[in-house]
């Protein structure tokens, strides 16, 4: 059971990227206006050392920056599965590139916690993925669901727009299944 949560916003007028961080994979979104600008996903190859696809992430994210010229970045904090403790250095290995690069460019860096993605999105904590990403494509009325690391970065961007003050959620005003 996926579940909705209808949520009314205050427009957002910061620019802010938001970024799913990956040592394989960084989705990312552009917010303005309460509006998705951009949203994709950065691409590294995996048979590649680490440093590679680290430069490729540093060069492909300083791109989307210097395109938007943000105010605020959020960038996903990792959610560490024990069954994955391999993941976890180059997971922060790609945080770190990314806070660096937007640093650089001026940018105001926020991270924001997969527990507070879950509570701005109106998913329960226990959500999966696929509940983000409905809540996602419903929020902003895209034509078709985001895949996950897009959902996630949207997400992300939206958590750390909040978190500024940028808009603020009303109260909640109903929960119902979608089917």
């Amino acid at each position: 059971m996926v579940l909705s949560r209808q949520l009314t916003y205050r427009r957002c007028r910061l620019k802010t990227v938001g970024f799913d961080p990956g040592s394989t994979k960084t989705g990312y979104c552009v917010l303005e206006n309460d509006a998705i600008v951009e949203a994709g996903v950065i691409r590294m190859v995996q048979s590649q050392p680490i440093q590679d696809r680290l430069a490729t992430l540093m060069v492909e994210a300083g791109a989307i920056l210097d395109a938007h010229k943000p105010t605020l970045v959020g960038i996903e904090s990792p959610f560490i599965n024990p069954k994955f403790k391999s993941a976890v250095i180059p997971l922060s290995c790609a945080r770190g590139v990314l806070m660096a690069v937007s640093a650089y460019r001026d940018a105001k860096v926020v991270s924001v916690s997969p527990s507070e993605v879950k509570r701005v999105t109106g998913a329960g904590p226990h959500a999966q993925k696929i509940v983000v990403q409905s809540l996602m494509h419903q929020r902003f009325k895209m034509k078709d669901v985001p895949p996950p690391d897009v959902a996630d970065a949207i997400a992300v961007a939206l958590a750390a727009s909040l978190s500024e003050g940028n808009h603020r959620p009303a109260e909640d005003l109903d929960v119902a299944p979608v089917q």
